[in-house]
């Protein structure tokens, strides 16, 4: 039987090709990805709404309903915009 569970975490990029970069890692998913923003929420697969958001600031990532290995991988593809609050 396949696992399907929820998955959130902090990202955070700093320039626009990082902001398209991520996108684009988004995008590459079968399933939606959302970021959030205090009230604010917006597909992170739509290149706008990730550009509405604050770029250099941390966002919420959230996956609602995923196959628990494909968001088990795009979580290893998220690292290089994992927000850590040491760095």
């Amino acid at each position: 039987m396949v696992g399907f569970f929820m998955y959130k975490t902090t990202v955070i990029w700093h320039t626009l090709e990082e902001a398209r970069r991520f996108v684009q890692l988004c995008s590459s998913q079968p399933f939606s990805i959302d970021l959030t923003d205090g009230d604010c929420v917006v597909h992170a697969q739509s290149i706008i709404g990730v550009l509405s958001l604050p770029m250099g600031e941390p966002l919420t990532l959230s996956v609602a309903k995923g196959e628990e290995k494909a968001v088990a991988a795009f979580g290893e593809q998220l690292k290089p915009f994992l927000f850590s609050r040491e760095a």
